[in-house]
């Protein structure tokens, strides 16, 4: 993605109600990042973000193969002690590009318009 749809997608990710990260991101700035939050927030942008890559997830329940591959791939049940960094960056990476292609769509439209 170039800089222009970077940031578009840094702007939808705060309408969504999430903190926006790059692909450059680790699990420390990301936490960083939520650490300047009140708590109430904190919880509601985890809480989000969740709501969003499960939804993901379960967008795949017509394949059942492919379901239960991305179950496993994003650790879907397990309780944060026992995500693998493999298992977060698979939900970061799916919310991320969940949110691109919507930005893309967004693009696309706009551009029949005019």
């Amino acid at each position: 993605m170039n800089t222009g749809s970077d940031v578009l997608l840094a702007i939808k990710m705060l309408e969504v109600g999430i903190i926006p990260y790059d692909r450059s991101f680790s699990g420390s700035q990301l936490r960083a990042a939520l650490n300047t939050m009140d708590a109430l927030n904190q919880r509601l942008a985890r809480r989000k973000f969740r709501k969003r890559w499960k939804k993901i997830v379960r967008s795949f329940k017509k394949s059942p193969h492919i379901y239960d591959d991305m179950k496993r791939a994003t650790g879907v049940g397990l309780n944060e002690s026992q995500l693998t960094n493999q298992q977060r960056a698979h939900r970061i990476y799916l919310v991320r590009a969940e949110l691109a292609m919507h930005v893309h769509q967004d693009l696309k439209n706009a551009r029949r318009k005019n």
